[in-house]
């Protein structure tokens, strides 16, 4: 991983990815500094079982995850995901503070697996920890085609985002919030 900022790290990320998928409970440690990534990042994704990977920064105002893609896409897609943690990290959208640039970007969006038929909560027992999510149109999107819930959000800010933290299907549920912070939205959480 390059720390530069200006450095894309989409496949060196990608297959650290998917190297953690094949241990389980893994967790990736990143560098404090910019890591820029220019294309969508995709954990889990297995059809047949829950995906496990923990990530874990220096700080969230040091280790930035900063997606360099378009203003179209999701950044980082969790599907079909269980048990871990991810604290002490930023995402956040290049010229995020810009509400212009937004378009109808997504930071973090829930789903199921690609394949998977099956039903039920297909993201469970999840803590986000001292986390910044910072410069989109979504900040954090729950569902679409599935659900996430027993879900904590502690010390998480939600900042230059048209919504920071919105929920699509009925089943995102169980999402507990501790010392929320939401900093110059448009809709802090839209329920």
């Amino acid at each position: 991983i390059i720390a530069d900022g200006v450095t894309d790290n989409s496949s060196g990320l990608q297959l650290a990815i998917a190297d953690a998928d094949s241990i389980p409970f893994a967790s990736l440690c990143l560098p404090a500094g910019t890591i820029r990534f220019d294309t969508p990042l995709v954990f889990g994704n297995n059809p047949t079982r829950y995906s496990e990977i923990s990530m874990i920064g220096h700080s969230e105002y040091t280790t930035k995850l900063v997606y360099g893609g378009p203003n179209t896409s999701t950044a980082i897609w969790i599907r079909h995901m269980s048990a871990f943690s991810w604290s002490h990290l930023s995402i956040e959208k290049a010229n995020g503070s810009d509400f212009a640039q937004h378009g109808t970007s997504v930071g973090i969006q829930f789903d199921r697996a690609v394949d998977s038929l099956a039903g039920g909560t297909q993201n469970t027992g999840i803590t986000f920890d001292h986390m910044l999510i910072s410069g989109w149109f979504l900040g954090m999107l729950v569902g679409g085609s599935a659900s996430a819930s027993e879900i904590e959000c502690r010390n998480v800010t939600f900042s230059y985002c048209h919504t920071g933290w919105q929920p699509l299907t009925f089943n995102s549920l169980n999402f507990w919030f501790y010392n929320l912070g939401l900093l110059n939205n448009e809709i802090g959480l839209k329920i």
